[in-house]
């Protein structure tokens, strides 16, 4: 016959097995953020704007400035200057990669392209800047909303409902990378 333990007994053994259970829970809530934090650390968001353009990371700097909004639809930017003694060298990769086009685009064009976006929030662009090159690359097709690229940007045409855009100006190192769908 099995021996009935205390009130007592059974209280602090119920309160073990959840002060048990706590702490595995917090070490496995501890674990999670460990693992994700040295992910985010992980992430050159330069490195993967520049391989998203055909473009070598080696150019990426440490440090840029990344947005991110949306669920279903997303748009992202990503900012960033490239070294000083790389800008050459990458003008010169740009001119002869697939999606770029070396020409140039003044900052008057960028802003009118950008009037096709959810999201308007640009890093400021002085007055009377020209970027040396752009890359379009459509993800998805032209939705209902149809937005046609102007000026030095038209041969774009009808703006896609996703695409990944890019201007890059080797005077200042200034990359401006976009991924938008939706």
């Amino acid at each position: 016959m099995a021996q009935r333990l205390p009130n007592r007994e059974k209280a602090l053994r119920r309160i073990a097995k959840l002060l048990g259970i706590t702490m595995l829970l917090a070490l496995a809530f501890g674990a999670g953020v460990l693992y994700e934090n040295e992910h985010v650390l992980q992430v050159n968001h330069a490195a993967w704007a520049l391989k998203k353009c055909n473009l070598s990371q080696a150019y990426a700097p440490r440090f840029c400035l990344r947005g991110f909004t949306g669920f279903r639809d997303t748009y992202e930017q990503i900012v960033f200057a490239v070294e000083e003694d790389q800008r050459p060298v990458l003008i010169q990769e740009i001119s002869r990669t697939k999606g770029w086009t070396a020409e140039s685009v003044p900052a008057e064009d960028f802003l009118a392209f950008s009037k096709a976006f959810w999201y308007k929030e640009f890093p400021p662009i002085p007055e009377g800047m020209v970027f040396d090159a752009w890359f379009y690359r459509e993800t998805h097709e032209p939705s209902g909303y149809v937005h046609v690229a102007t000026g030095s940007l038209s041969p774009i045409g009808a703006i896609g409902y996703g695409f990944e855009f890019a201007v890059y100006d080797i005077e200042t190192g200034l990359m401006i990378f976009i991924d938008q769908f939706g």
